[in-house]
């Protein structure tokens, strides 16, 4: 038998308690569907960032790929040049 705190008045308890025996606080299922409930938040906060750092890459390189301008078109057709070149010898 373990015992924990008390989320209303923080006195200890036993683990196995329905309620609190100073405060009559309920235990029993009231924690339960605070840790899911947080679970659920932050899988939803974790998908979330992950979705705009994924969307973020795929704007920067789609701009960088379709860029209009001339440094970045040479050095691209360079390097194009330069790779076909090198396989076609």
């Amino acid at each position: 038998m373990a015992l924990t705190n008390c989320p209303e008045c923080k006195k200890e308890i036993s683990n196995r308690a329905e309620a609190c025996p100073s405060c009559g606080f309920p235990i029993r299922g009231k924690k339960i569907v605070v840790k899911q409930s947080q679970g659920i938040f932050l899988r939803t906060m974790n998908f979330g960032c992950f979705t705009v750092i994924i969307i973020f890459f795929l704007i920067a390189y789609s701009l960088l790929r379709t860029s209009s301008h001339p440094k970045i078109n040479k050095i691209t057709g360079d390097a194009k040049t330069a790779i076909i070149n090198r396989f076609t010898k």
